[in-house]
């Protein structure tokens, strides 16, 4: 009896047990929340069975479901180098981790299990019950890192074979510098054994393939707006932010570790991409608020390119620098960019008699109907977003949030482009309306006037007898004309110096070209007994045979007045001009501008009547400079002009031996090429600084015109030429 009550305690024991292990099952199995060991060094022999608690070797982590990492760093592991600016160990280390878990006979069935690690890094290895089951290492001969293979999201799978009913080791070999906080697990939650097919449902996501490929649809879009409208330069900064952000999720995606090996080049290009699209998207900002990129955004953007360079070889010295300027950035643009423009419209809403509702109303119709309100709500959003994010990675938890954010600020932002493009359509097509009836009203006026020019052709037939017999009257005329002309050219040449005067102290040269056979511009040499004197350049206002007519008065009066008052000033002598020719011509339109120069040994004086600047270069610098003092104006007014008699400047300046003298009147100046770009005063000294020191008058002279007609090419002078200059021997 008593044997058989064994027999069954037994039984009752054996059945308890196999209950036990094929219950409803232990899975799914949260690592976090179980004990882990972990030991600095690596031998296969240690994740065949878990140590004793006693083990001093080994680390006891305790476990707390979701909120546990296993980063080496903070395990305090006393052999091991701490992290500090700049530093880097001098080789790579090896630590064991264990996970003791326990499965029941029911999870061995219905399918292969394996375990989802969130985030796991530099190289490792899986092992179960002291098997390998995944490798990722790529060592040199010293057992140094060759590729990193520091990796999100990774599911392995769990042999059967390996597995048994009741406990097993989940062991993991890592390999990289302990002072990089992603070498272990770094995460908190989303270490977990269950069903295979259950795990790589969870970490393979059709919507963010989605998002991804629509981020990248747009930036290439916006990027081929702006190749076909230059002008509109936001398109191109949010054509390469949105792309660089498509960059950023896809490196941040499993694919990326198809294509790329070393996940260290991912990890660099994917913070590359993310300070860019900040650095981008704030461009952006600024040019559809606002129109213009500020100061601000200029410094922000080169900040952000040299943070990206730098991320790369020093990422955990420079990235939280880069991480603490998105404080400042981001509200900037949401005050700068968006808020102040925001008012600024809910005010002009207001002004227009909007506001019947009470500002809160209105305040909700701008954010609606408004670019800046649309913006806020999106980049609202997407920093409710970003903040979860934030608070979800410094618990060390995967981040899901932001991409939703991004998505939405950026569907916000198509949108409001979008609504620009159909706002120009409409305009248009409301401008094609209104053309095809102005079109209309234009067809029934021409079809008018066609009756009208029908009625009156019978009336230019009629006419045409006339005017054969007019045209042979203006032919006479024009012939006339033509004689009168010539002679008036025969006349006014006759009336100017033909050469410049041979004289001892100067080498002279000079071009006179007028316009339309007589000039109104006209020049003058003064000399007497002991040599020249003096010369004089002078410009009529308006063209033809009336201004040519008052040139020969003019130099008339000029060269009488000069020489019959040679011992009175320089200044006296042009106010004495002056009234004169206001006598004479006073009564005209016209006026006169004109330099009067007058010699005295190595002495030049002369006066500007509302002239082009006189031009000297210097032999001993070989600059050419206008002669004017820097501070007062030493123009005159003009010649001949009833009720502006004043005083005339006298300025006087002392020459020496290869000295240039320079004068001209506005033609050469103001003559421009073919972009509409005038000649100028600085290309006549270049000109003149370019002329050989010993040339002559002559050679330096065709060098200047040579200049001038090469800027001015094939467009039409539309004045007459004159210019004049003097080298002291």
């Amino acid at each position: 009896m008593k044997r058989l009550v064994c027999l069954i305690a037994a039984a009752v024991s054996l059945m308890t047990a196999v209950l036990a292990l094929d219950g409803d099952g232990a899975l799914p199995i949260d690592l976090t929340g179980l004990d882990a060991y972990v030991r600095e060094g690596f031998d296969p022999a240690w994740v065949q069975s878990v140590p004793d608690d006693y083990d001093a070797e080994w680390k006891k982590v305790s476990g707390k479901r979701g909120d546990r990492s296993l980063r080496i760093m903070d395990l305090g592991f006393s052999a091991v180098p701490k992290w500090r600016p700049f530093f880097r160990p001098d080789r790579d280390y090896q630590f064991t981790i264990l996970f003791p878990f326990r499965l029941k006979g029911s999870d061995l069935r219905n399918g292969a299990l394996g375990v989802l690690l969130a985030q796991i890094g530099q190289n490792w290895e899986v092992f179960v019950n002291g098997k390998l089951v995944r490798s990722e290492l790529y060592l040199d001969r010293s057992g140094n890192i060759t590729k990193s293979r520091e990796m999100r999201n990774q599911v392995v799978e769990l042999p059967g074979r390996d597995l048994i009913a009741g406990e097993n080791v989940l062991g993991i070999r890592i390999i990289g510098d302990p002072t990089m906080d992603r070498t272990g697990l770094f995460m908190k939650s989303s270490y977990i054994v269950d069903r295979l097919a259950s795990l790589n449902d969870s970490v393979v996501s059709t919507l963010d393939y989605m998002l991804l490929a629509i981020y990248f649809f747009f930036g290439l879009y916006h990027l081929a707006l702006f190749a076909r409208r230059r002008k509109e330069a936001f398109n191109l900064w949010f054509g390469a932010g949105t792309t660089l952000l498509s960059l950023h999720y896809f490196l941040r995606s499993n694919l990326a570790y198809r294509f790329f090996q070393d996940s260290a080049t991912v990890k660099h290009f994917e913070l590359f991409a993310l300070i860019m699209t900040v650095a981008c998207l704030t461009v952006f900002f600024d040019l559809i608020a606002r129109g213009s990129v500020s100061f601000f955004t200029k410094v922000y953007f080169g900040i952000s390119v040299l943070f990206a360079a730098l991320v790369m070889p020093l990422e955990r010295e420079f990235l939280p620098l880069w991480q603490y300027t998105l404080p400042v950035v981001l509200p900037y643009v949401l005050v700068y960019d968006l808020a102040i423009p925001f008012i600024a419209k809910i005010r002009e809403a207001a002004a227009d008699g909007g506001n019947s509702g009470g500002y809160p109303l209105l305040a909700a119709r701008c954010l609606a109907t408004t670019v800046p309100g649309n913006l806020i709500i999106g980049l609202t959003i997407l920093l409710v977003t970003v903040l979860l994010d934030v608070k979800q990675m410094v618990a060390g938890n995967p981040v899901s949030y932001s991409k939703y954010g991004f998505f939405i600020l950026m569907a916000g932002i198509v949108l409001v482009l979008a609504n620009r493009f159909l706002e120009v359509h409409t305009a248009m097509e409301l401008l094609n309306v209104t053309l095809e009836e102005k079109v209309e009203d234009r067809t029934v006026k021409l079809r008018a006037a066609n009756e009208e020019l029908g009625a009156a052709m019978s009336e230019m037939e009629a006419m045409n007898d006339s005017l054969v017999k007019t045209n042979r009257e203006l032919e006479d005329a024009q012939t006339i004309m033509t004689r009168d002309m010539k002679m008036a050219v025969q006349v006014q040449s006759a009336f100017f110096p033909r050469s410049a005067p041979d004289d001892g102290a100067w080498d002279i040269d000079f071009v006179f070209q007028p316009l339309h056979g007589v000039s109104g511009d006209m020049y003058d040499f003064y000399a007497d007994g002991r040599g020249l004197i003096g010369a004089g350049i002078f410009d009529v206002s308006g063209h033809g045979i009336s201004s040519g007519l008052l040139t020969m008065l003019a130099r008339s009066v000029i060269h009488r007045i000069f020489m019959g008052m040679e011992n009175e000033k320089l200044g006296k002598v042009v106010s004495e001009i002056n009234r004169s020719l206001v006598g004479e011509i006073g009564l005209l339109d016209n006026y006169i501008t004109g330099i009067i120069m007058r010699f005295s040994g190595n002495i030049v004086e002369h006066v500007n009547a509302g002239h082009p600047d006189l031009i000297m270069k210097r032999a001993a610098t070989g600059r050419a400079r206008p002669v004017k003092p820097k501070d007062r104006e030493i123009k005159g007014q003009f010649l001949g002009v009833e009720g502006m008699q004043s005083g005339y400047s006298v300025i006087g300046v002392p020459v020496e031996p290869g000295d240039l003298l320079f004068l001209h009147t506005d033609c050469m100046n103001e003559s421009a090429g073919d972009d509409g770009e005038p000649f100028g005063q600085e290309r006549i000294m270049e000109a003149l600084e370019n002329a050989p020191p010993d040339a002559s008058a002559s050679e330096i002279m065709a060098a200047v015109m040579y200049s001038f007609r090469s800027f001015v090419g094939d467009a039409p002078v539309k004045d007459d030429l004159t210019a004049m200059l003097l080298k002291r021997r």
